[in-house]
């Protein structure tokens, strides 16, 4: 077997793993995106009710 061999057995190999857990992996990558953009927003929903508390004097 040639380096050629080698790296095709690889590709494949990984190819057919991809494609075996790609829905798992997407689903996991698009939940932890919207867990990160809903405690982005609970913190800046804090931050701006904490600001307005603090100027108008509540």
């Amino acid at each position: 077997m040639n380096e050629f061999q080698i790296f095709y057995a690889v590709w494949r190999c990984l190819r057919h793993t991809w494609y075996k857990y790609r829905r798992k992996v997407m689903r996991f990558w698009d939940r932890l995106k919207w867990c990160v953009i809903g405690g982005a927003g609970y913190a800046l929903g804090r931050y701006l009710f904490q600001l307005v508390q603090t100027y108008t004097g509540g």
